[in-house]
């Protein structure tokens, strides 16, 4: 419980010619008292010289558990270390909490402290991944209650696009309710673009979608998967692609010169009488 200082006086090289009486020198020692309360209330560190008269604390509180002694028993004076002391407590079964976090509900599950722990199922969320919770689950029930939340991961899923014969359109990979921004249509060389089938969400959905693209054909919308077949090469009567349009003039003004051309150059007929 002390610390040696020196001697009352300098200690000579070599013995003197009296007697000499050399007192030593002592500075007294100060320890500390922890508390350890294991979920009860806190309780200040006690700081005092040794041998000091120590002043038993209030005891802690904690709910749902009875307070029984401290581990070691608290001396009545500060012996000459450090000491450290940890709460008993006589308790009833604690909780663990389940947050999902917007996953489906977890029942809490009550135990006796130390009390081995079942894992209960996974949370499932939509458009998410389960990733664990936080803090981690322990094996057995801790000394204390505690709430436990679910870690997820947003998804990603992907648009695929079949135009059909019209131009490519990129596929798209969007997390899991992301807005969809809708793509420039696809052109078709004789059709024009009536829509996707299915029509494309507002958010990306929990899933992979396929899409399908819809063209005018004879004034109707072509609705099936085999509408469009490689033999059909017949431009639509209903609605025609307007890019089309200069090169069917020219087609037609062609037609109209090599046909003209050709009259009065056949066999002359004679008149009717």
């Amino acid at each position: 419980g002390y610390t040696f200082l020196g001697w009352d006086q300098e200690v000579p090289e070599s013995m003197p010619a009296g007697d000499l009486k050399l007192t030593a020198q002592w500075k007294i020692n100060k320890h500390r008292l922890t508390f350890y309360t294991a979920c009860g209330t806190a309780i200040e560190p006690i700081m005092l010289e040794f041998g000091s008269k120590i002043e038993i604390p209030e005891d802690p509180a904690r709910p749902g558990a009875r307070f029984v002694r401290w581990e070691p028993v608290i001396p009545a004076t500060m012996p000459d270390r450090d000491l450290e002391l940890v709460a008993i407590w006589d308790v009833d079964p604690h909780t663990i909490i389940f947050d999902t976090r917007g996953g489906n509900p977890i029942a809490p599950i009550v135990l006796a402290p130390g009390s081995k722990i079942k894992l209960p199922d996974d949370p499932v969320r939509v458009g998410h991944t389960f990733l664990g919770w936080e803090p981690d689950l322990p094996s057995v029930m801790p000394e204390c209650g505690i709430e436990l939340c679910a870690r997820w991961k947003v998804n990603q899923y992907t648009i695929t696009f079949d135009t059909r014969g019209g131009s490519a359109v990129e596929s798209m990979t969007l997390d899991y309710g992301s807005p969809i921004v809708l793509p420039e249509p696809p052109t078709h060389e004789l059709y024009v673009f009536a829509g996707w089938k299915p029509a494309l969400p507002a958010t990306m959905p929990a899933e992979d979608l396929n899409v399908t693209a819809r063209w005018w054909v004879d004034g109707q919308v072509m609705a099936g998967e085999d509408d469009l077949t490689g033999e059909e090469k017949v431009p639509p009567t209903g609605v025609l692609n307007p890019y089309l349009l200069p090169a069917l003039l020219t087609s037609f003004s062609f037609l109209l010169f090599v046909t003209g051309s050709s009259v009065g150059k056949g066999k002359k007929r004679k008149p009717r009488v």
